[in-house]
């Protein structure tokens, strides 16, 4: 893992519903960055046990174990008294592990070390990053965005990831990548 966002799994339609980027921060920790619905929230380790949470690049939390926190309320709730039953995602933490759900099927949950996504049935064959693309072929796993087929992980991590900041510093595929008929029609299936 290096500094620049790398998309680990997205919904890559023309109306996207979700995207899940990693990097890491400057606690050597993997930091969060999600888009769900049109929003963005963002977990980033300030020490090795706390974390600062940012909706739509508001104001930094917390929240601390077994609570909830709702957004569009920004409601946050101990230990799953009075749950919201309408909302765009919350946010709760177990132990040392963050989950989000979204009202969209989507599911991340992330520890600061590992996370992992669990996509709806409706975004097969259409997800890409690093996760693949969820078609059940894995024949075709390693595509970067240019539907190229890449080598290895260094490779695939190079591909999808983002130079937010700007910085030019983030990795480059070292090769040329062709775009391949044959990735394109098995991706369809």
């Amino acid at each position: 893992m290096h500094d620049c966002w790398t998309l680990v799994s997205g919904h890559c339609a023309e109306d996207p519903e979700y995207a899940v980027f990693v990097k890491r921060d400057n606690h050597r920790q993997m930091a969060l960055m999600v888009f769900i619905g049109g929003h963005k929230v963002e977990i980033l380790p300030s020490s090795s046990s706390r974390y600062d949470i940012a909706v739509d690049g508001g104001e930094a939390f917390d929240i601390s174990k077994d609570d909830t926190y709702y957004y569009p309320s920004q409601t946050v709730v101990a230990n799953g008294d009075h749950a919201e039953k309408s909302y765009m995602f919350k946010i709760y933490k177990w132990e040392g592990t963050f989950t989000i759900d979204s009202f969209l099927r989507t599911t991340v949950h992330y520890d600061g070390s590992h996370v992992s996504i669990v996509a709806p049935p409706h975004v097969k064959g259409q997800q890409c990053g690093m996760c693949g693309d969820f078609n059940r072929d894995h024949r075709y796993e390693m595509l970067g965005p240019q539907e190229c087929q890449l080598r290895n992980g260094k490779e695939m991590v190079a591909a999808w990831s983002w130079d937010k900041e700007g910085s030019g510093e983030c990795p480059k595929v070292e090769r040329e990548c062709h775009y391949s008929e044959e990735n394109y029609f098995v991706k369809q299936t």
